[in-house]
């Protein structure tokens, strides 16, 4: 009857060693699992802003070679970009929102069906809002209108106030004029 016991209290010591040494395994997993969760997070972040600022890039390229197009430039410095240039075109296509290229292309209709008056109208709006200076000098010119106007209405109704309503000028003296209007005339 001794030897159950004994047994029974190795087997607990060996079942106890066994599942510390699994409990240390599974934690250490999970801390490594952790670290390659973290470095695959950062790794994907990193890949996104790369992959975002070579379709940066690669809008620019464009700009820069529809400009040399322009111009009448040579495509020679150009030509090294190309492999990398390809690699990124079908993002930066796919990325170009149609709605917004149908938009463009309607206003563009839009603007080609106006008068030439109204084309002139269009453009001048366009470089006046463009920038802070035209905006400024419009706001101005509007607030200085609205002074001078509000001033001229005060000056006239003050003027039809004080008079009674009756204007007095130079033709209700004039005798020949008087004989034209009888119902304007100034008894005198």
């Amino acid at each position: 009857g001794g030897a159950a016991p004994a047994d029974e209290d190795g087997m607990v010591s060996i079942l106890s060693a066994q599942r510390d040494r699994f409990k240390e395994r599974a934690n250490a997993a999970e801390v490594e699992a952790r670290e390659y969760k973290n470095a695959v997070s950062l790794l994907t972040a990193e890949k996104d802003q790369l992959q975002h600022d070579n379709l940066q890039l690669y809008s620019k390229i464009r700009f820069l070679q529809s400009y040399q197009a322009r111009r009448g430039g040579s495509d020679e410095a150009m030509e090294d970009g190309r492999a990398a240039e390809s690699k990124y075109q079908q993002m930066y296509e796919n990325r170009m929102s149609p709605f917004s290229q149908f938009g463009g292309g309607e206003r563009h209709r839009r603007a080609a069906d106006l008068t030439p008056a109204d084309r002139v109208a269009l453009g001048m709006a366009r470089v006046v809002l463009a920038n802070k200076t035209g905006r400024s000098f419009v706001m101005g010119y509007l607030a200085i209108m609205h002074v001078l106007v509000f001033i001229t209405l005060y000056h006239w109704a003050h003027v039809q106030a004080c008079t009674g309503g009756e204007e007095k000028s130079s033709y209700h003296h004039d005798p020949s004029i008087a004989q034209l209007h009888p119902a304007n005339a100034i008894v005198g």
